[in-house]
């Protein structure tokens, strides 16, 4: 809900629902998965590193995080991804004026 709210009129990520398991795979404009990595590491959110569903962690480019929430509180979880959510605004305009 918080990445729908949050991204609903950009088109800065797409994401799946996970159907029966837990897994949030996201897919972000290039060159800014990384980024969004450090950001939500700088703020204490760990989540899987960018491009570990790749070979060797390589994602050329560097576009996909994949969540992999463990067994957190619901009230932990939605700040979690308000962090990612933000993350994610913050790693485009700071590529936005790199351009």
């Amino acid at each position: 809900n918080v990445l729908k709210e949050e991204l609903k009129e950009t088109n800065l990520a797409e994401w799946n629902i996970p159907d029966g398991g837990y897994f949030i795979n996201v897919k972000l404009q290039p060159q800014m998965a990384q980024r969004v990595y450090e950001l939500c590491k700088i703020c204490g959110v760990k989540i899987t590193p960018a491009g570990s569903t790749f070979p060797y962690g390589i994602d050329v480019e560097d576009r996909y995080i994949r969540l992999a929430p463990t067994y957190p509180r619901k009230e932990d979880l939605q700040l979690a991804m308000e962090v990612f959510a933000v993350a994610i605004k913050l790693a485009w305009r700071e590529k936005d004026k790199c351009e």
